[in-house]
């Protein structure tokens, strides 16, 4: 069977994406072209072990998939041990993950908390303890109510963990008071390898030799990972192939050095291979670099002559075998991918005949390629900026960087009190201070990031293909540069498929209690937004209080869903009036996408709330346009601004600026937070005014979407923006009963998630595809 493997560990592949898609035709095919492609191999052991191991696989998915939460949705109290090396603390909230016993079963669950005091907060910290009763309210993990933002839930129940606790109190307990699982057993000695390592070390080196020796980045701060991340080499800071690689061949020229024999070397890796593992936490890539590491050891042992792919092919199998929803992390994908890619290139008798620097161009520029699909599935953009900057950084940390982390750490166990330990670590701070420095400069003055949105299936699918192709010429000797060019060009379309997509789309964004509307152009002509979303914070905090990472609508739910549309620009945002919740967001908006212009009111242009949020857009060279003086410019063709504010003292939801507009088969109007004086008004300006969608004044107020603007309106459909359980009641049940009244056909965030329309102006298209105009909602489950 050697060299054979790789037909099972790809079967498994396809067969494992059928399973997990919920019975995909496109994998579905792949199962079948690959089983066709076994038989005519006509390998019957091998054919049979796939089989197997795919059986396996559905065993075990659905032995997993058969989980279900012991606890109830209540207000309760219950024992609970800590894992501590979840524990996270962010100004006044503690996270962490416990293990809970009900009636003699364990079960795991997420552990929220706001401390109460900083003195609360400190004995937390001090305390050290492992066990605490817990008196709080269960519940299932929120879930994504926006089209392709990160499911909390969906994440958690892929790690068996099904419920969260927002606990009250936190009461310790003095003693052992559970006994502790092999895993939780674990867990405390590699915390208390960390706690060594931050009490031995300074603050600087600590975080990084906990980072890339034990895989630990809970105390990175963010400007360094948003960096990092920023460039698209934010890997680099998590343990990988490399560090392991690394790792293994220190330990075994310092085991030569020891001149001891071959076989006692392999048998002190066999045994330290895993407890390293388990010290660093058994993440995905420690797991595949220490797995095929201790085959080739154990296959050295035993005279099992296993191929590099022999053994990676068993180890993620095994991977999948232990956990099957291992295949939709991104971080497997990645780690296993790329690393097959690596293993096949370098044993081409092509590649090995290419110099240095060809074959490192070749390795990077197939890498990056291969990377895209994965890359824009799970966060909508790449860079490309990896392609020469992993020629810059990886040198520098396996040959400079990674050896003064490990040589410090063994200088913390045995010279922790001389004058050269001191020497060594002021060294390390030093280089760690140069690497932040540079990495800041090239970030803050380069721009590599490429956006690009949420590849569908047909795109995904086009550019694998593509790819394919693309290596297969590459394997052919002396291919003319013009062949290049059909696959090349492939991947691209693919690639950018959504970003320049022919179908225009309007897409109510899900922000909560607030607003944010997207009008997307066919074919990527323009993008606008109405309004932008905010969370208003109305508690004033104390220093210890205030939180690193606190939530933002901005960043944390307008600019992910922006970007997995393939918004990489926005030509206008259009904020209705000064309302936080219709532009809290818009600052951190344009941190990280740009904007041409911000069209508003005069009276909301010079308001003094709205002025002095916007700290980092008036850094930029944003137009910041009045409607009043530019009434027609900055709005996409088929919009306009209708002349009906009034602005007032009192009340700011009648100056709210009206658009109105014909979009794909429908006439919209846009009506902001305009209450019944301002509908009055509207319609007395304009009398003939009719309508087909209605975007719901105020988020369903009781003091807008009156009996008579309807009538005048008749609109076939509403939409409103509105938070779940929000304080206010919207929407009211007077504006409900009003729009049942006149069956409209109601969409509403709070209830379906994220809203969109698409179209498309395409004839061609059109024809093609009968019906292009459509709304479709998230759809979000009811709890």
């Amino acid at each position: 069977m050697k060299g054979n493997f790789i037909f099972v560990s790809f079967l498994l592949f396809l067969f494992g994406g059928y399973v997990l898609s919920g019975n995909s035709i496109w994998w579905l095919c792949g199962v079948c072209l690959w089983v066709g492609r076994m038989l005519f191999k006509k390998n019957i052991p091998i054919l049979i072990l796939s089989f197997l191991v795919c059986a396996l696989f559905f065993t075990r998915h659905f032995m997993i998939s058969q989980e279900e939460s012991i606890l109830q949705n209540e207000e309760t109290q219950f024992l609970t041990q800590v894992k501590r090396t979840s524990i996270t603390i962010d100004g006044s909230r503690l996270n962490f993950q416990g293990r809970v016993i009900v009636d003699g079963q364990g079960e795991e669950v997420v552990v929220r908390h706001t401390f109460a005091s900083e003195r609360e907060k400190e004995r937390f910290i001090v305390g050290q303890h492992d066990t605490f009763i817990i008196e709080g309210t269960v519940s299932d993990p929120s879930q994504a109510t926006n089209f392709f933002q990160f499911d909390y839930r969906n994440y958690l129940n892929k790690k068996h963990i099904f419920k969260t606790v927002e606990a009250k109190k936190l009461i310790p307990v003095e003693g052992e008071s559970l006994n502790k699982t092999i895993g939780y057993q674990i867990d405390t000695i590699r915390d208390r390898v960390l706690s060594f390592i931050d009490k031995r070390l300074s603050a600087q080196t600590a975080l990084y030799i906990k980072a890339l020796l034990f895989a630990d980045k809970r105390d990175f701060e963010e400007p360094v990972n948003a960096s990092f991340k920023e460039l698209g080499i934010v890997h680099l800071l998590s343990i990988s192939g490399l560090h392991i690689h690394f790792l293994i061949e220190s330990l075994k020229k310092a085991l030569n050095k020891a001149r001891l024999t071959k076989e006692t070397s392999r048998w002190i890796l066999l045994m330290l291979l895993p407890v390293y593992g388990c010290i660093t936490g058994f993440g995905t890539s420690v797991f595949r670099a220490i797995g095929q590491s201790w085959l080739k050891v154990f296959g050295e042992m035993t005279h099992i002559k296993w191929t590099t792919l022999d053994r990676w092919s068993l180890v993620f199998c095994f991977s999948l075998l232990i956990n099957p929803f291992n295949l939709l992390q991104v971080g497997f994908q990645l780690s296993y991918f790329m690393s097959l890619i690596i293993i096949l290139l370098v044993n081409q008798p092509f590649y090995k005949s290419y110099n240095k620097i060809k074959a490192y161009i070749v390795l990077s520029f197939v890498l990056f390629l291969g990377s895209l699909p994965i890359l824009s599935y799970h966060f909508f953009e790449f860079s490309w900026g990896v392609i020469f900057l992993n020629s810059l950084y990886i040198p520098f940390l396996s040959l400079l960087f990674l050896p003064m982390l490990v040589f410090l750490f063994f200088f913390s166990l045995f010279f922790y009190h001389t004058r050269w330990f001191l020497f060594f670590m002021k060294l390390t701070e030093a280089v760690i201070h140069l690497m932040e420095e540079t990495t800041f400069f090239i970030s803050e003055h380069t721009s590599f990031s490429v956006i690009i949105g949420r590849l569908p299936t047909i795109a995904l699918v086009s550019a694998v293909v593509f790819f394919i192709l693309l290596l297969l010429i590459i394997e052919q000797k002396n291919a003319k540069l013009r062949l290049y060019a059909l696959p090349i060009i492939g991947i691209v379309i693919s690639v950018f498929s959504v970003r320049y997509s022919p179908f225009g789309q309007v897409h109510m964004i899900d922000v909560g209690q607030g607003e944010s509307i997207l009008i997307k152009e066919p074919w990527g002509r323009g993008n606008y937004l109405i309004d932008t979303g905010g969370l208003a914070n109305w508690n004033s905090e104390e220093p210890w209080e205030v939180r690193k990472s606190a939530f933002n609508v901005g960043e944390d739910i307008v600019v992910p869903v922006l970007k997995s549309q393939g918004v990489h620009r926005i030509e206008t945002v259009i904020i209705t009036h000064s309302d936080w919740d219709h532009y809290g967001g818009l600052d951190d908006l344009s941190k990280h996408l740009p904007i041409k212009a911000v069209l508003a009111t005069e009276s909301t242009l010079t308001d003094p709330a709205f002025l002095a949020s916007l700290q980092h857009l008036q850094l930029t060279d944003t137009d910041m346009l009045s409607v009043e003086k530019h009434p027609l410019e900055a709005l996409p063709e088929q919009l306009r601004a209708l002349d009906s504010f009034q602005p007032t003292q009192d009340n700011k939801n009648n100056e709210s600026l009206i658009l109105i507009g014909l979009i794909g088969e429908y006439t919209w109007l846009f009506t902001g937070d305009l209450e019944k004086e301002g509908e009055q008004n509207l319609l007395k300006m304009y009398p003939n005014m009719t309508v087909d969608v209605l975007k719901v004044g105020h988020h369903g107020s009781q003091t807008s979407t009156t009996d008579s603007f309807l009538d005048h309106l008749s609109p076939t459909y509403a939409w409103i923006s509105a938070g779940k359980n929000n304080s206010y009641g919207h929407p009211h049940s007077d504006v409900m009963t009003r729009l049942e009244k006149r069956e409209i056909e109601i969409y509403q965030t709070n209830v379906q998630g994220a809203i969109q329309y698409r179209y498309t102006d395409s004839w061609l298209l059109d024809k093609l595809l009968h019906q292009v105009s459509f709304i479709q909602t998230k759809n979000i489950e009811k709890e």
